[in-house]
């Protein structure tokens, strides 16, 4: 383009318009392949919330409790919105670049089902499955186990949730002056 402005020949213009087409294909078909790639992501998403509501329909840990104000979609869109989107995805396969992707309505859906397990005292043991890995410490030996630090690699969806949990249990506990 730079060429086409210092030198403005129709040859260099038509050139640079040619260039310019190519990018704009090539740039769209990166696009579509980086959706098709959170498509993948997400697929799993619908058989998780239905397994999700089954569990939550047929056992609940404690009694329900009805005196707990409702989770807000406001509070979980932050919540996402703060999630490291370079994290691995945990067992469900769910990876936080796709979470931070989720349309308004998939964010409802996530926050019934945050409220519902609120509601029962019930926290999905799904979300509780860990994959641990092991990352090669750097310059020791690749053939000894203690030459690996183990990292495990938990549910995205499961750590919204824990973040829920915990500012809830720390508000009551300054509430009641414990903190």
């Amino acid at each position: 383009m730079r060429h086409a402005y210092a030198h403005p020949t129709r040859e260099n213009r038509s050139k640079a318009r040619a260039l310019q087409r190519r990018l704009r294909a090539r740039m769209l078909e990166v696009r579509s392949e980086e959706w098709s790639n959170l498509m993948e992501d997400i697929t799993p998403i619908h058989q998780a919330f239905w397994k999700l509501t089954k569990a939550l329909k047929s056992e609940g840990s404690l009694e329900p409790r009805d005196d707990l104000s409702p989770i807000s979609l406001d509070k979980v869109q932050k919540l996402v919105k703060n999630l490291n989107a370079k994290k691995a995805p945990g067992m469900d396969g769910i990876s936080n670049k796709a979470i931070k992707c989720f349309p308004i309505a998939l964010l409802s859906l996530l926050v019934a089902i945050f409220n519902a397990c609120l509601k029962n005292c019930y926290f999905p043991p799904v979300w509780k499955e860990a994959e641990v890995i092991g990352i090669h410490k750097p310059g020791k030996p690749h053939d000894l186990p203690a030459s690996y630090r183990p990292i495990s690699l938990l549910s995205g969806l499961g750590k919204i949730y824990e973040r829920i949990l915990k500012s809830r249990l720390s508000e009551y506990l300054f509430s009641k002056g414990l903190i």
